[in-house]
């Protein structure tokens, strides 16, 4: 082989190394730079429509979860299904209303001439309807928390300490389990 194929070879190896290193960068660090791949999740993306159930059964699964280990006692018990069951009602009308919403915000962009006006009355009766849920669920947060023990209520407030820290840390998942 003559000096130049031999060149020839050396550079298309590196022209390939450096385009698999590149992509491999580029999946690794995300659209907006090293480290934003696990920054920016999905809220700040957007959602797309047919992940809404699934994001509400992952949130239902991750509290049975964490509930399993804290040994409720009947009226724990009682406490938590309520709780559970009002905040998935909630989590469920607030996709529903969110994607009227939408649905309506984007029917009134598309007129010539929007009346954006009424578009911001609708956004705030969303907003003090969403309010008044949330509101109720905090209640009913606030009662199934009264009913824990001492011990219980200490494994709650160490978990969401936890999840403070990780967000202040940037979210260090790459250790722990979901």
């Amino acid at each position: 082989m003559t000096k130049k194929k031999k060149a020839i070879w050396v550079a298309g190896i590196l022209v390939v190394v450096m385009t698999i290193a590149g992509f491999g960068f580029a999946v690794n660090s995300g659209a907006c730079g090293f480290g934003s791949f696990h920054r920016h999740r999905f809220h700040n993306r957007g959602m797309s429509s047919f992940m809404h159930d699934e994001i509400k059964s992952f949130i239902a699964w991750r509290m049975d979860k964490e509930a399993k280990g804290l040994g409720f006692s009947e009226a724990q018990q009682q406490h938590y299904e309520i709780f559970r069951t009002q905040f998935l009602e909630t989590m469920e009308k607030a996709i529903e209303t969110r994607t009227e919403f939408h649905k309506k915000a984007f029917m009134a962009l598309e007129n010539e001439n929007p009346d954006l006006s009424v578009m911001a009355t609708e956004a705030k009766k969303h907003v003090e309807m969403m309010s008044g849920a949330i509101s109720e669920d905090l209640t009913r947060f606030a009662e199934f928390f009264n009913s824990l023990d001492p011990a219980q209520r200490k494994i709650i407030t160490d978990k969401i300490k936890e999840k403070i820290n990780d967000r202040k840390n940037g979210f260090p998942c790459n250790e722990r389990q979901i």
